[in-house]
């Protein structure tokens, strides 16, 4: 049976309308600081499969999660210093840190510097999936009117307008070393030199 999908101005109201589908498991897609992105309750397994499907990507791929503090962070995994410093300075912002979670799993999280992703995370208060919304392997999207692909297979699309075209968020593990998943926004010098002050 096909989704009906809402399309909504981003307003107060939505907002919430938006937080009430992801605690009843269904999917969102939202605007984000660097492009429309498709989201889920973390918690959910069940809706996390379904974006997996609606993205055409492996089930195995860890997926980026957005929370609205650190203290909520820290009920999914222990950070070491170095990782509460580096998020501390970058976050809210572009930077991903990929941690190990208390369940023994990668648990890869960064706090949203976008005024309606940030409120989303901060009403929810759980950590809500934040993958790009495209076809895995295809271009981000930055324009409203390309988000007509997903009518039908999410609940509600936060539509914001047209975004700016910005990098993606940067990608990096501290622990046990430093490794450099993906550079975007933020660049990968810049981060290597606040370690070396911390």
């Amino acid at each position: 049976m096909e989704t009906v999908t809402m399309v909504l101005e981003v307003n107060r109201l939505n907002i919430k309308k938006a937080v009430r589908v992801l605690h009843e498991g269904g999917i969102i897609i939202y605007p984000t600081e660097s492009s429309y992105g498709m989201g889920c309750d973390f918690t959910n397994k069940n809706a996390v499969e379904r974006v997996n499907l609606i993205k055409n990507r492996l089930k195995n791929k860890h997926n980026t999660v957005i929370v609205d503090s650190l203290e909520t962070a820290k009920k999914y995994t222990k950070l070491c210093e170095k990782e509460t410093k580096l998020a501390n300075k970058f976050m809210p912002g572009p930077l991903t840190l990929v941690t190990k979670g208390k369940n023994g799993a990668e648990f890869n999280f960064r706090i949203s510097s976008h005024p309606v992703a940030g409120k989303l995370a901060r009403l929810f208060g759980k950590p809500i999936i934040a993958t790009s919304a495209n076809n895995s392997g295809h271009p981000a999207i930055y324009d409203s009117a390309d988000l007509h692909n997903f009518f039908g297979r999410v609940d509600i699309i936060l539509d914001y307008g047209d975004l700016p075209k910005r990098e993606a968020s940067t990608v990096v593990a501290v622990s046990p070393r430093f490794r450099k998943i993906r550079e975007g926004a933020i660049k990968i010098d810049t981060i290597k030199s606040s370690l070396k002050r911390m």
